[in-house]
């Protein structure tokens, strides 16, 4: 997982599937900034093969810290869920209605 260019200065995720080659957009938050954002993302997998994403991104489809599970065959991938910036108590997540 790494923050591409897409386009003109649009840094997102992308996923790479090393025994096959395919490389997939994996964030669509459309983050426009003519650098090299150091704000890196996390990315772990279950049991079941389902990816577990976690990103930072000032896009102009959502701003903040945001999670996203990706079963392994999946054609699309879920929304991605908005981390809540509360540091007391446990909130729970909540979906971003931007383009899913």
């Amino acid at each position: 997982m790494w923050r591409n260019l897409y386009g003109t200065n649009t840094r997102d995720f992308a996923l790479a599937n090393l025994d096959t080659g395919e490389v997939r957009r994996a964030t669509d938050d459309e983050w426009q900034i003519d650098a090299c954002p150091h704000h890196g993302g996390g990315l772990a997998a279950d049991g079941r093969g389902a990816l577990h994403l976690v990103w930072f991104t000032q896009g102009k489809t959502r701003q903040g810290c945001s999670t996203n599970a990706s079963p392994p065959a999946a054609s699309r991938r879920p929304c991605p869920l908005a981390i809540p910036r509360r540091r007391r108590g446990m909130q729970p997540l909540r979906r971003q209605a931007a383009r899913c």
